[in-house]
């Protein structure tokens, strides 16, 4: 979903690091290659804090932004 207003997009940043701070946790289940999906989880992270960095209300309507997609390998 692309966001051009810029109080939906940190509001849906905000909830999709809510909703990945499960994984951070160090007794939650991930298979093998842990270290991987740690990485991986760890980015994802990253890119969500940085999202609003140099958006403003202005250029969000003219270059609307979306999240990125946490994708775990199997």
């Amino acid at each position: 979903m692309e966001y051009s207003n810029i109080t939906d997009l940190r509001a849906a940043r905000d909830q999709a690091l809510k909703d990945s701070d499960f994984y951070i946790l160090e007794d939650v289940p991930l298979t093998e290659p842990r270290e991987v999906k740690m990485a991986l989880i760890k980015i994802y992270r990253q890119e969500l804090r940085n999202i609003t960095v140099g958006v403003t209300t202005t250029n969000i309507i003219s270059h609307p932004v979306e999240l990125p997609t946490l994708i775990l390998p199997n």
